[in-house]
């Protein structure tokens, strides 16, 4: 995989370390509560030596002006053990931030001592995050020496990330950290029906997610939900940070709760981010009762992605639940 095709360089970041000391101290002062945002590092998976997508995202559209953020990578008790070192990183091969000005600095280091990937950035219009979902994403090479089987947590090294909104004032931050998981060569790709926990009468975001770095050229994207729990016509979305994509809808019965998306990718890119490269906007109901869990899948029969090099894809399909909460 072409990686210069698909990411932005990475700049050095305009942050001192006297800044940087400065608004770590900050942080450690700062107080919880409604203004707090939580960054999310995504599951990922690759094959020894491969590329692996390290993506991180928050749940709230706020403007971030300044940041760093320190991931740690842990191996995780189960499977077989790493014989070669406790970091399965190889090389940093490029990040992106993202802004909607298009106007963020960053850089990008991996601390073999620390067993940690480093991440600074900053925004002269604090536009980073001012959109929500993926804030940035690094693309790392594992080491070739790694087994199958193998699984690592990327994690949030609280203490010492931090971010800064546009006024320069901290924010607070909490972390939910990541599993990386080591695959076979035959390993297919593993693509899995999602859905955030939404409030009864909001619009809730189901979404099919991937997990490893395989670029698509096309596809069709069968998404099935309970269509008691709607309370109107879904709305589709691909976010043009995943990749381009253009798609129909044709063949979906929302009275059967049955999503259909066919898509083809003109630049063969999408996926270039993981994660939530399908969307799908389900309005729901108000008097869904608080602890319903509503299943929601891919159908195996309806679905199929082709790579970019036009080979179609043996996949492994997950399913998952919409939770309704208060």
């Amino acid at each position: 995989m072409n990686i210069s095709r698909t990411v932005t360089p990475p700049r050095r970041s305009a942050l001192t370390m006297a800044a940087l000391l400065l608004l770590i101290t900050a942080h450690a002062f700062a107080q919880g509560g409604e203004d707090s945002l939580t960054l999310r590092l995504a599951d990922a998976s690759a094959t020894p030596g491969g590329i692996v997508a390290v993506v991180m995202r928050t749940y709230s559209s706020r403007g971030v002006g300044q940041g760093q953020v320190c991931m740690p990578i842990r191996q995780q008790p189960n499977g077989p053990m790493d014989q070669g070192g406790a970091n399965p990183i190889a090389a940093v091969l490029a990040s992106v931030v993202f802004s909607r000005r298009n106007d963020a600095n960053f850089q990008t280091e991996l601390d073999q001592a620390s067993q940690s990937v480093m991440l600074t950035f900053d925004s002269p219009t604090a536009s980073i995050n001012e959109v929500d979902g993926p804030l940035a994403v690094i693309y790392l090479r594992l080491r070739s020496d790694l087994i199958p089987g193998q699984e690592y947590e990327i994690a949030l090294d609280l203490p010492d990330s931090f971010l800064v909104d546009a006024d320069g004032a901290p924010i607070t931050i909490e972390g939910r950290a990541g599993r990386l998981r080591i695959d076979g060569p035959a390993e297919p790709f593993s693509l899995s029906a999602a859905a955030e926990a939404t409030v009864p009468g909001r619009t809730a975001l189901l979404s099919a997610q991937s997990e490893q770095l395989r670029l698509l050229a096309a596809g069709r994207v069968a998404l099935r939900y309970d269509p008691l729990v709607a309370d109107g016509t879904p709305q589709v979305r691909i976010d043009p940070r995943y990749g381009t994509g253009d798609f129909n809808v044709s063949g979906s019965d929302p009275d059967r709760g049955l999503v259909i998306v066919n898509f083809v990718s003109p630049a063969r890119d999408l996926n270039r981010v993981t994660g939530d490269f399908i969307q799908v906007l389900v309005p729901t109901r108000a008097d869904i009762p608080v602890g319903t869990e509503s299943p929601v899948r891919l159908d195996p029969a309806l679905s199929f992605l082709v790579g970019r090099t036009g080979q179609v894809l043996t996949l492994e399909l997950d399913d998952d639940d919409l939770e309704f909460i208060r």
